[in-house]
């Protein structure tokens, strides 16, 4: 692997922290490493994954409590 090469994303989060008022699209691989965009809402951060990985709006499933 070259210093361009990230292993396969296995899963997609958003992800937004208490301090930061960014929401975050966490590309996760099997092996635990992350890369990340930053958005500015919710609704771009769906918008990045759909033209990324095709993630379509309906597909994603809400982890808060």
């Amino acid at each position: 692997m070259n210093g361009n090469d990230f292993p396969p994303f296995v899963r997609l989060e958003i992800a937004q922290y208490p301090s930061d008022n960014g929401f975050y699209l966490l590309h996760i691989c099997a092996s635990g490493e992350v890369a990340d965009t930053c958005h500015e809402s919710m609704e771009e951060a769906m918008h990045q994954a759909e033209f990324e990985f095709g993630v379509q709006e309906s597909e994603w499933e809400s982890a808060a409590s």
